[in-house]
């Protein structure tokens, strides 16, 4: 539904907003309801392990990795994808009546298990995509980064390892790219020859955990000023997309971004181990990096009822010790899990990753992208029916860091009371404060009202302005207004632990938005509600005091421009947001802006 008063024109806008849903539903659900195309091979190497200074200074490492391919590979040089998981136990052992436990190390040191353990394979827990993705005619290898990696100490300026895990997924491709150049030169084990197999101009990368910023921390090293890894890899590679899982962020000494490719992130809102998702900094960096040279997608995909762990199948629950706070029994906080802590995984957490693992990399690498697939991420088009009934989705998208493409309004950089360009707001009946968003890298206005004594007043609203009055800017060839809204955590404004919700949870928050021509006249004004649901904010139990963690994840709203019946060739001052449609409400704004894109 599109707000607006426009009669014919909005009921059309409607329509067409609601085809476009049926066919982006139809396609994302294919990606998980279809029969694979294609059989899939699965094979694997494991090279003896040695002290690779290429990797670590001291630790044996060892490159061992499982590798999903078509059985056809009678065509043109195949996509490669790259898959990273995240900080794990590296030895398990089976407890009669318990079953798996994984809590030794051991084999990260010395290549062995205790007595009656054996090796953790965490590669194998994304087989459920790497088979999906391969049936398509990718090349999957999975990086098992036990050995000399998982639960190793940290060294200077590398805290987590993941400068670590980068060097060690530079090392694999540096040894495909041998295996591609040199007849016989690969393991027997692979079953196959890579001989001119690879097209190393397509190229995507997944991290899971520590192994989201070590696909990161992979790219950053590749291209720093110097770096010999170019020299050592094809000469034609290109890292066309990058796709995290629950990612942390700052486990070393360096800011690693996400810039010049496309980029997703999927965050779980039960997350136990990484309570504070520091993949929404990533997010919030890359769509501040506005002199990106080439265009490309950001997105981030906040899955409700989902914990840290099990996006793995492999991997067991991510709590010793089951939750203190008998309120919430799985530390799911204000939302329903959609797995059980005792249970060693979880289906429906696995169907959704497949979705969004398999539509990203289709969309974005390969002789023949699918873009369309990425309306999954697109807060714009409706989330596939049953995705939505099974739990839900807040969705943050750029369609690039771009100035070519995205022109900000209001970035919240200047003081309280005055727009980024300068110029003074306007509000009435609010309170505002510009400063950073909690769990982010952002700054954005925090804004509440109450309106519950003495009526609504006739004024209650923030206007930003990025003209003086009686000027204005043209919009002429921008298809989009989007900004950036979540539900506050309270009740401090600085913090989200151990807190209480500030707005009423049995309703939807909403509001108007409108545009403001030169003269202070309003565009017709649709309502935030119709193109996103302001809930929450939910979150999780973290650490043995079960501090509960709420998450602001400032998921976006697009609006299209049409849909402000307002003249093309009119002068636009600002964007006005009308707090009529909730009583009270307390909310962060961030990145109010204009993208050329239209859907």
């Amino acid at each position: 539904m599109i707000g607006g008063s426009n009669g014919k024109s909005e009921i059309m806008r409607a329509i067409v907003k609601c085809w476009l849903a049926v066919i982006v539903l139809t396609v994302v659900q294919g990606a998980v309801a279809e029969v694979l195309p294609e059989r899939v091979i699965v094979s694997h190497y494991r090279l003896p392990a040695a002290v690779d200074l290429e990797v670590a200074q001291a630790l044996p490492t060892e490159l061992w990795a499982t590798v999903y391919r078509p059985e056809n590979l009678d065509r043109a040089a195949s996509p490669l994808l790259i898959f990273l998981h995240g900080d794990y136990a590296t030895c398990g052992h089976d407890v009669p009546g318990v079953g798996r436990v994984d809590d030794s190390i051991e084999y990260t040191f010395d290549g062995k298990c205790p007595a009656g353990y054996y090796p953790i394979q965490s590669q194998l827990g994304y087989g459920y995509a790497a088979r999906a993705l391969a049936s398509r005619g990718f090349i999957v290898v999975s990086i098992n980064a036990n050995r000399g990696v998982n639960y190793a100490p940290g060294v200077p300026g590398d805290d987590g390892l993941v400068l670590r895990r980068g060097r060690l997924v530079l090392r694999h491709l540096q040894e495909w790219t041998r295996w591609n150049r040199v007849a016989g030169s690969a393991p027997q084990s692979l079953g196959f020859s890579p001989l001119g197999r690879i097209d190393f101009g397509e190229i995507g990368l997944m991290g899971h955990s520590r192994g989201g910023e070590g696909v990161r921390a992979a790219i950053a090293q590749y291209e720093d000023p110097g770096s010999r890894w170019p020299l050592r890899l094809d000469p034609d590679t290109h890292f066309r997309a990058m796709l995290e899982i629950a990612p942390v962020d700052g486990a070393s000494s360096r800011t690693l971004n996400a810039k010049n490719l496309a980029w997703a992130v999927i965050l779980p809102l039960c997350d136990n181990s990484v309570p504070t998702l520091p993949g929404q900094r990533v997010f919030d960096r890359s769509v501040a990096a506005l002199d990106e040279t080439a265009p490309a997608v950001k997105a981030a995909f906040a899955v409700a009822g989902t914990n840290h762990n099990f996006y793995n199948s492999v991997w067991r629950a991510e709590r010793f010790q089951e939750p203190t706070n008998l309120a919430y029994p799985e530390g799911c906080v204000d939302q329903v899990p959609l797995f059980d802590s005792a249970a060693t995984g979880s289906p429906k957490q696995r169907s959704i990753a497949l979705v969004a693992i398999t539509s990203f990399f289709r969309a974005t690498v390969g002789h023949h992208p699918e873009p369309e697939l990425l309306r999954l991420f697109d807060p714009g088009f409706a989330l596939p029916a049953w995705l939505s009934a099974m739990t839900g989705v807040e969705r943050a998208y750029s369609s690039t860091a771009s100035r070519r493409t995205i022109l900000p309004m209001e970035d919240f950089t200047a003081p309280t009371g005055q727009n980024m360009y300068g110029s003074l707001n306007n509000a009435a009946n609010i309170t505002i404060v510009h400063d950073l968003v909690p769990e982010h890298e952002v700054r954005g206005a925090t804004i509440s009202w109450d309106l519950s004594a003495g009526g609504i007043p006739r004024q209650t609203y923030f206007q930003t302005n990025w003209t003086v009055s009686g000027n204005g800017r043209h919009v002429h060839g921008f298809g989009t207004l989007t900004l950036r809204v979540s539900l506050q955590c309270g009740p401090s404004i600085f913090s989200c632990s151990n807190t209480i919700a500030l707005n009423d949870p049995s309703a939807p928050t909403d509001f108007s938005i409108a545009l403001v021509a030169a003269d202070g006249s309003l565009s017709d004004a649709v309502h935030a509600r119709d193109f996103g649901l302001i809930e929450g904010p939910v979150g999780s139990l973290s650490g043995l005091a079960d501090t509960i963690e709420r998450h602001p994840t400032l998921q976006s709203l697009r609006v299209p421009l049409e849909a402000f019946g307002f003249p093309d060739d009119a002068r636009v001052r600002g964007v006005r947001l009308t707090f009529d449609r909730t009583l009270s409400g307390a909310i962060y704004v961030a990145n109010i802006r204009f993208d050329r894109e239209q859907f």
